[in-house]
């Protein structure tokens, strides 16, 4: 049994053969995968967040929202400042003795 090696990428469960090895069609291969995990960007997991969400869709959890923007302020328990007096107090830092 030979042995070789090259780089390539899995595209739709195919592995493509460099030009120089595709003589090797019809022969019996074993085969070794080395591979990264690819880099996430983030914390989360992408296919785990798409179920959640696909999940939450068919319980209908947001069915009775009808303003968006005000559900998000109670949440995060956020104040409407628009309705409030303009006028700002100005805290001046401690000094160090």
């Amino acid at each position: 049994m030979q042995a070789i090696e090259f780089d390539t990428y899995i595209q739709q469960n195919l592995i493509h053969l460099p030009l120089q090895y595709q003589y090797l069609d019809n022969v019996r291969v074993k085969v070794f995968l080395l591979y990264s995990e690819p880099e996430k960007k983030g914390n989360y997991n992408k296919q785990m967040l798409l179920l959640s969400f696909t999940k939450a869709q068919q319980k209908n959890v947001f069915k009775n929202i009808t303003n968006s923007v005000s559900w998000q302020k109670q949440l995060r328990d956020e104040t409407d400042f628009q309705n409030i007096d303009n006028s700002v107090a100005i805290v001046e830092p401690k000094k160090n003795k």
